[in-house]
């Protein structure tokens, strides 16, 4: 289930509870995407993209399923500053958790 952000709201990061009530959180640090697992933090982007603007929003109403709106914009880590390395676009999604 969906612990945060709470119905209705928006928020920089995702907290998930599963059955047995361990929690999972995904959130970005440093521009990178990284998943928090029993205080285990796994990044899950790597270091020549940096992630901006993440953002979650819980579509759920009233509880009946578990759905979130994610947004964010992913920037290549021009290191060379090169005009053709450039690239930056704004990715739109969402997921539904299934239900046991």
């Amino acid at each position: 289930m969906v612990v945060s952000p709470t119905n209705g709201n928006s928020g920089n990061t995702l907290q998930l509870q599963d059955f047995s009530g361990k929690n999972t959180t995904f959130d970005v640090a440093s521009g990178t995407l990284r998943e928090t697992i029993l205080n285990q933090i796994i990044p899950l982007s790597s270091n020549i993209l940096i992630i901006s603007d993440l953002q979650f929003t819980n579509l759920t109403p009233n509880n009946l399923q578990n759905s979130i709106k994610i947004k964010f914009t992913l920037n290549y880590n021009n290191v060379a500053n090169r005009t053709e390395y450039n690239y930056s676009q704004t990715f739109y999604g969402t997921a539904t958790l299934r239900q046991p």
